[in-house]
């Protein structure tokens, strides 16, 4: 179990990219719009550094050439596109880049309206490895977590006397 036994974020890179199957989402195109998943051209949101395949071999996809845009430019960073749109086993593929576009779409290269918004986010597991020693750190502190939750009201009771112990310590000086 690479994530109990390995030390370091390199053992959580392992076990992220072991787990980052591709995703693969159905479109269709009906109404002007594509239908990704049964959604009407939703907003999506992907990790940086997954496979996400769009299968794209709905005959109602035959003339709606799926495609991405970053800036207004045709976006073909990590896009791989198979078969003929439309057809058994079309699909375009996308590997969302580590370093996210300014903007970033999916699109119909023949007509407006037909797609909307990618918002690239961290993969998750990435972003606990790449926090790895201060986890580590918190874990062997844990005890003294636990002691301060304990004393939760002594705590507080610090807290709502604040401008009291601030008034004896300027007393005090003077």
């Amino acid at each position: 179990d690479a994530a109990s036994t390995g030390s370091s974020n390199g053992s959580l890179d392992i076990v992220a990219d072991a787990i980052e199957d591709e995703i693969t989402f159905t479109v269709t195109a009906a109404t002007g719009k594509f239908i990704i998943d049964g959604v009407d051209k939703p907003a999506l949101t992907l990790h940086k550094g997954w496979t996400y395949t769009f299968d794209v071999s709905d005959a109602s996809n035959a003339n709606h050439p799926l495609r991405f845009s970053s800036g207004g430019s045709a976006y073909n960073t990590g896009v791989t596109v198979t078969g003929t749109q439309g057809q058994a086993g079309a699909k375009v593929q996308l590997v969302v880049p580590e370093s996210q576009p300014t903007t970033f779409i999916y699109y119909c290269t023949n007509h407006s309206g037909m797609g909307n918004s990618i918002t690239v986010v961290e993969d998750p597991i990435k972003a606990v490895a790449d926090i790895s020693a201060n986890v580590v750190t918190v874990a062997g502190i844990a005890g003294n977590v636990t002691t301060v939750a304990n004393n939760n009201s002594n705590v507080t009771s610090v807290a709502n006397n604040a401008s009291n112990i601030n008034a004896v310590q300027s007393n005090a000086s003077n």
